[in-house]
């Protein structure tokens, strides 16, 4: 795995200016063992960036699998500003999260308020 920093570790040779990232549909696990280590390695380099004045500013996550509050907990000691959906997906029932949409669920539906538009056909 290449380092981000470099021999001096006091700055960073990959993006060193880069303040934002945005990762879509990025699967946190994706062999489903329960390692967490796409997450791990993210929070290292993040962390890495911070240490050596390269801090990453902004982090966007959207429709990202296997990722929860806690996850999202971890990454905000790092990073100032993490923008989540708050979507829990690519779960099963008896795991951690629960993947509402793998059944057609929300709790939108769950609601006495909730009125769909007559106006679009779903």
């Amino acid at each position: 795995m290449m380092s981000i920093l470099q021999e001096n570790d006091t700055r960073v040779s990959v993006f060193p200016v880069l303040t934002e990232l945005k990762f879509i549909g990025l699967d946190f696990d994706e062999d489903h063992d329960g390692d967490a280590a796409v997450l791990s390695r993210m929070m290292d380099c993040l962390q890495s960036r911070s240490n050596a004045q390269a801090k990453v500013e902004r982090l966007i996550l959207r429709d990202c699998n296997r990722l929860t509050h806690v996850s999202v907990s971890g990454l905000s000691e790092i990073v100032d500003d993490v923008d989540w959906d708050e979507q829990e997906l690519g779960f099963t029932d008896s795991e951690e999260g629960i993947d509402n949409e793998m059944y057609g669920d929300s709790d939108l539906e769950d609601d006495y308020h909730y009125f769909p538009n007559p106006l679009y056909s779903y």
